[in-house]
């Protein structure tokens, strides 16, 4: 009886640390795109073959510690029987991140061959909160409809150096 006593109370006090502890472990997000998702919907007219929109703060990154590595992913949709090449520019504070060829349903789309920090390789981004604006460019191919665009921030675990 003793024995099963002290298994008792032995577990009731290892739930009891466990419990305890759990409120430690809530995770914290240490870079945070407000909001969430940064959606962009742009009418594209038959008539026209290329143009840009630009989209002044739009959103806020806070990083909270000293430094982290982010990338900007962009992910495209398409209504209509649009064919289109898009090639957004990204500026978080003062840093401009070039997208090109981001999001396209053309036969092709140039862009310049090298790595862009941002975008193909994480960008090292200190402790703030930084304003988020974007400006879409794009070369319509054919059609027209509606280009949907959704923007995120990602952290990275590792910097360029170390990947």
């Amino acid at each position: 009886m003793y024995k099963y006593g002290i298994i008792i109370a032995a577990a009731f006090l290892v739930i009891l640390g466990l419990c305890l502890s759990l409120s430690s472990m809530v995770i914290k997000k240490e870079v945070i795109l407000n909001p969430e998702e940064i959606v962009l919907e742009i009418s594209i007219p038959s008539e026209a073959n290329k143009g840009s929109s630009n989209y002044t703060n739009v959103g806020e990154l806070i990083v909270n510690k000293d430094h982290a590595w982010i990338l900007v992913k962009v992910e495209g949709k398409i209504s209509g029987d649009l064919k289109v090449a898009v090639n957004p520019v990204v500026y978080i504070g003062d840093k401009k991140i070039p997208m090109p060829c981001a999001f396209f349903n053309t036969k092709t789309c140039v862009r310049v061959m090298m790595l862009i920090p941002g975008y193909d390789v994480p960008l090292e981004i200190t402790r703030g909160r930084y304003p988020v604006s974007i400006k879409v460019n794009w070369v319509k191919e054919a059609g027209a409809g509606t280009l949907k665009l959704k923007f995120k921030v990602v952290e990275s675990e590792k910097s360029p150096s170390s990947a």
